[in-house]
């Protein structure tokens, strides 16, 4: 203390403050502290004017305080709220002249973990901390420790999606600040579409964020089913058996993602192949895949394939060809079954082929099936009606009828000659008796060799005494059903005739009358001849076409006199090629002033040895021919009257044409089969009238293929109650230009036609001078010509 008298004069003394007594505690340390760690804090105790109160010595108990979320003195004590937290019991602290320093041990060490500031207060009871007294502690965070994706366990409807967020953390989860837009995400380790993550697969996924390479987390995302969407039926592709098979099918619902809602089976109905099953039990007995389609909800549909295998073989079936050409293989198929008639696959057993011909070969001539079938090459050694069948240990096929005929062949014409004429004995000698066949050789005589199966000709009927019919055939026949030539008595006919040639070469002729005791004496004239080999000619079907008609000047002009051959051109007309070496045809004879005959052939002959076409006086009359072309493609026609004078007109319709090689059909002659009956309704009912064109089914019928593109047989009118004609083609023609059978009212006529063929069928026109009329005919198939 210094005193200061007039400015120059001072004395000085000493004088001692102590302090005062202990009004306050100050808190010192560090105004800043990373979250997690620990400082140490000096305690000072201060006088109301700051002084270091000296005096406070020795163990005090202080109790700390702090205002935020701080952690405890005590390592192991934290705070996690942001209230005012006591920090416990007293702490005993040892202070020398007014100050403790807090440090190390249990006792000293202030740890902080929340990010806030933080003000630490103490107090002995008495005294404490206020205002600047107390320790303000800004806490910071602590270096990155984690990261939270959020939300957690979400859930969304399957096909939706769920946005995430991620936030930074230290250890103490102080945050530190939202990280998603650096933070990858992936459901199920797929990545999501940036912080967006979804599944179409109904259950629970997992959600994973990932930050700095290192940080992850992880939740749940649950995913439930959408709508209702489609249903599945299950086994898909199943297999049983014929026999005794059925399968039991489920049904599930599921959304559009393909997850599963429920099972519907007993809310779906079931079909096979549109026949309701039996609940969700379906099957069926026909071998092989079948639809199986369930419905539920009448929209929601499922298919599958049921594949039904065959059940064990019980029958054995052969199948082929119904007609079959002798020395020919020919495949017929032999085919296991079960009792449902499937083809049994499994069968295992041995087949051998059987036959009534007695020559038939088969190879192999047993064997076993594969897969249940197989085809054995048979080949059948005798011409006519025979069974083809098969058999194995057990079991036994129903044998199948087979028309055995001869191989196709190829066409020889000759120049006429006459090979039968029982009135002077050629070929036989006497009359022919009613329904008495009798038999003539026809191969080695008139040039027709041995190697010939069937021949062309014309069969003519004279010195009948009753009217009746001819037959001619392969096979001797007492009451054959069918007829070749129908006469009145007393009036010679003639007939073209195309036939097989019976074993050995032959033919048969029977003459059947009303009633017993008539007589007829029979003519027959070759014209040419088939071989079943290649060596011939091969034949082309035309439309019928007029080429020669001495009315009008075509062909020929002016009418013909007795033995006065007359040639007219044929190649190059009508359809009939310059190398064509034979024709079929019409041969047609009206306004004859005289009976007599035409005789049609390559060479012109005044005085001819056989006939073609025999007709009394005034009687319109028509034969069919096959005859060979003379030099440059001609024929010739010699008209025959009984003495000089008589005229008469003669017309030609050609059908057809042979020429030499393959190019054209083959034939093959048949027996003579009766496929049109208008009488009885065989091939159509009831009788024709006249310019109706009327058609009838020949494929198939009579041993004549589905491929035959022409036939030869014989046409005959009967019941006729006018006079008039019939046309015979393969067109349906209501007017046809050509005719093929001309006839008075009252008698039976038939002539003889080689044709093409239509589709299959024929067209027959019967022809009055005036409508009204009606007329039967009846049409006998003697064989075909194919391709």
């Amino acid at each position: 203390v210094t005193g200061t008298y007039l400015t120059t004069y001072t004395d000085t003394a000493v004088l001692t403050i102590t302090a005062g007594t202990a009004s306050r505690l100050v808190i010192t340390g560090s105004g800043t502290q990373i979250a997690g760690t620990s400082q140490n804090l000096t305690i000072t105790a201060r006088d109301t004017w700051g002084n270091t109160a000296t005096a406070y010595t020795g163990p005090q108990s202080v109790t700390f305080s702090g205002a935020g979320s701080i952690g405890a003195f005590h390592p192991t004590v934290r705070s996690s709220s942001g209230s005012v937290v006591a920090f416990g019991t007293a702490t005993t602290i040892t202070f020398s002249a007014g100050v403790a320093t807090v440090s190390g041990g249990n006792n000293g060490v202030m740890t902080l973990y929340l990010v806030e500031t933080a003000h630490i207060s103490a107090s002995d009871g008495s005294i404490g901390s206020t205002g600047v007294d107390r320790l303000t502690v800004d806490v910071t965070s602590a270096a990155l420790d984690h990261i939270l994706i959020s939300p957690h366990d979400a859930t969304i409807t399957a096909g939706g999606t769920q946005t995430y967020t991620a936030e930074s953390y230290d250890v103490h989860n102080n945050p530190l600040g939202d990280v998603t837009g650096s933070t990858s995400f992936t459901v199920d380790g797929s990545p999501c579409s940036g912080a967006v993550c979804g599944s179409t697969v109904a259950g629970d996924h997992t959600v994973v964020g990932t930050y700095a390479t290192t940080h992850t987390d992880t939740t749940t995302l649950h995913v439930n089913p959408a709508g209702l969407d489609h249903i599945l039926i299950s086994p898909h592709g199943a297999t049983i058996t014929a026999d005794t098979g059925t399968q039991t099918y489920t049904a599930e619902s599921y959304d559009v993602h393909n997850n599963p809602l429920a099972d519907v089976t007993g809310s779906t109905s079931f079909t096979v192949d549109g026949i309701p099953c039996s609940g969700a039990v379906c099957g069926s007995s026909v071998a092989g895949d079948h639809t199986v389609v369930g419905t539920y909800a009448t929209t929601h549909t499922d298919t599958t394939t049921l594949h039904v295998t065959p059940g064990t073989a019980t029958a054995l079936v052969i199948s082929g060809l119904g007609t079959a050409t002798v020395g020919t293989p020919q495949g017929y198929t032999v085919t296991a079954k079960d009792a449902h008639g499937n083809t049994a696959t499994a069968y295992a057993g041995t087949v051998i082929i059987t036959s009534s011909d007695g020559a038939m070969t088969s190879s192999p001539a047993s064997a076993g099936l594969t897969q249940g079938v197989r085809t054995f090459q048979v080949t059948f050694g005798t011409v006519g009606s025979q069974t083809v069948g098969a058999h194995d240990a057990s079991l036994t096929a129903t044998a199948l009828p087979v028309t055995v005929r001869p191989v196709s062949c190829t066409y020889h014409p000759l120049t006429p000659a006459r090979l039968l004429d029982s009135r002077v004995g050629t070929g036989m000698g006497g009359a022919f008796g009613s329904h008495a066949a009798r038999t003539f050789q026809v191969t080695g005589r008139g040039n027709v060799p041995a190697t010939a199966i069937a021949v062309t000709g014309n069969l003519t009927v004279t010195g009948q005494t009753s009217n009746g019919y001819l037959y001619i055939g392969p096979v001797a026949m007492n009451d054959p059903t069918s007829s070749t030539l129908n006469f009145p008595v007393g009036d010679d006919r003639a007939n073209g005739v195309t036939v097989a040639l019976g074993a050995g070469g032959t033919l048969s002729v029977t003459f059947v009358a009303p009633g017993p005791g008539p007589t007829a004496h029979a003519i027959f004239d070759v014209t040419g001849y088939f071989t079943p080999d290649s060596s011939g000619a091969t034949y082309v079907a035309l439309s019928p076409a007029r080429i020669l008609d001495t009315r009008s000047g075509n062909g020929l002009s002016g009418t013909f006199s007795s033995h006065a051959a007359r040639t007219f051109g044929v190649a190059n007309r009508g359809g009939v090629p310059s190398n064509a070496i034979a024709v079929t045809g019409n041969l047609t004879v009206t306004g004859q002033s005289s009976n007599g005959y035409l005789f049609l052939g390559p060479t012109a002959t005044n005085n001819p040895t056989s006939s073609t076409l025999n007709f009394p006086l005034g009687d319109d009359r028509a034969n069919g021919v096959t005859v060979a072309l003379g030099a440059g493609g001609t024929l010739s026609v010699t008209f025959v009257a009984p003495t000089l004078g008589p005229a008469a007109h003669v017309i030609f319709d050609v059908t057809g044409y042979f020429v030499p090689g393959m190019s054209g059909a083959t034939y093959v002659p048949l027996s003579p089969s009766r496929i049109l009956d208008t009488r009885s309704g065989n091939g159509l009912s009831g009788p024709s009238t006249s310019h109706a064109a009327r058609s009838f089914s020949v494929a198939t019928r009579g041993g004549v293929p589905s491929n035959a593109v022409a036939v030869t047989g014989n046409l005959t009118v009967t019941g006729q109650t006018s006079n008039g004609y019939l046309f015979i083609g393969p067109v349906a023609t209501n007017d046809p230009t050509s005719s093929t059978l001309n006839f008075p009212r009252g008698d039976d006529r038939a002539n003889a036609v080689t044709v093409a063929l239509g589709s299959g069928t024929l067209s027959v026109t019967f022809v009055a001078p005036a409508p009204g009329p009606i007329a039967h005919v009846i049409f006998d198939v003697t064989g075909y010509f194919m391709p």
